[in-house]
């Protein structure tokens, strides 16, 4: 059975930081590699580079865009991948996917969390100041001006941390950079990165290297309240994974004073989706667990994140191995002989058939 090396698609975070003097490239438009929900982020890339599958042929499980706080809701995206199984976590969204009989549900971590695993021998960087995440606006430009007024409010106050919040870098969402969203930060003097473009193979391991640099990690989150209607969750992945990369995660607005606060809860609560009470109850956790800055972890934040990128089934790359495996079995099973013709042997060694 052949390997790759470890870290031979995991970038350095030397390679990460250099790649920031270039973010019009980073951002730059690019086709997804396959079905939509696999080509996000680099998730495929990192589970395979995990268990050592050297195949090109893309995987046979449907991976979510990232953690979904509606126990719910599914993306019509996934309801159309017609895969055997999906990759399941927070493992309360089990039931949604037995429920619609969508694929399968196994219970697995996050792709991020395999990323961090990839990434634990690297080197650690001296931490400080802060990373910020905008909420990204992506491809809504009915939101163009309102977005960089935004920004420019954001800016300032950024720039007015205390000093052991400074220096602070904004990571701007690929989108948002091509609007030029950005410009207000670069305006205020401040740094902007980003993570890459979400079918960036590298995004997770780029993102990871960011963060690995900042001892705090923030974002504007209004308060959760059971009368608001949501565009899916108020809290992002970006919150949920700087944390898990060791980031001391704090709500901007608990470093506002409350004329502030009443104006940016306006400006970023967005009208779409309404959220279940099931998600409003972890909402408001989120909320209340790191709305203050702290440069210590708690153990019901740990134990929070935790559970919510379902780090407590992370599996082992010989398990990992065998599950691809009878996802792709299972994928083809009504094609006896075409499985035949290239062989499970081919598609660990990456010899042979590759569709």
């Amino acid at each position: 059975m052949h390997f790759r090396p470890k870290d031979s698609l995991v970038i350095t975070a030397e390679q990460a930081f250099e790649q920031q003097s270039n973010l019009r490239s980073l951002c730059a438009e690019r086709e997804p590699a396959g079905l939509l929900s696999r080509s996000l982020y680099g998730a495929e890339e990192t589970l395979k580079e995990y268990c050592g599958v050297r195949s090109k042929r893309p995987l046979k499980v449907l991976l979510p865009h990232g953690v979904m706080l509606h126990e719910r809701h599914i993306d019509p995206v996934d309801r159309q991948a017609r895969m055997p199984f999906v990759w399941c976590y927070p493992s309360y969204r089990v039931d949604v996917f037995h429920k619609e009989a969508i694929a399968e549900p196994v219970l697995s971590a996050a792709p991020y969390v395999y990323t961090c695993s990839l990434l634990k021998d690297q080197p650690a960087l001296t931490r400080r100041g802060t990373i910020f995440f905008p909420q990204h606006v992506g491809f809504r430009d009915s939101l163009t001006d309102s977005r960089r007024a935004l920004n420019a409010k954001f800016a300032l106050e950024l720039k007015s941390l205390p000093a052991s919040f400074q220096p602070v870098s904004v990571c701007i969402f690929w989108a948002d950079f091509q609007k030029d969203y950005h410009q207000p930060y670069l305006d205020a003097g401040l740094e902007v990165v980003c993570a890459g473009h979400s079918y960036d193979a590298e995004h997770h391991s780029r993102f990871a290297h960011l963060c690995s640099r900042h001892a705090f990690a923030s974002g504007y989150h209004p308060e959760p309240s059971s009368s608001t209607h949501w565009l899916g969750n108020s809290f992002s992945n970006t919150m949920f994974y700087s944390i898990k990369s060791g980031c001391h995660y704090f709500n901007l607005a608990s470093l506002l004073n409350q004329e502030k606060r009443r104006w940016f809860d306006n400006a970023t609560r967005l009208v779409d989706v309404v959220a279940g009470p099931s998600q409003l109850n972890v909402e408001k956790r989120l909320y209340d667990l790191f709305f203050e800055p702290s440069d210590r972890f708690t153990h019901d934040q740990i134990e929070l994140i935790n559970y919510l990128l379902g780090v407590e089934y992370l599996k082992t790359p010989r398990e990992l191995r065998f599950f691809l495996l009878k996802c792709d079995f299972a994928y083809y099973y009504r094609s006896t002989d075409q499985y035949k013709a290239y062989g499970w042997r081919h598609w660990i060694s990456g010899d042979g058939n590759d569709k």
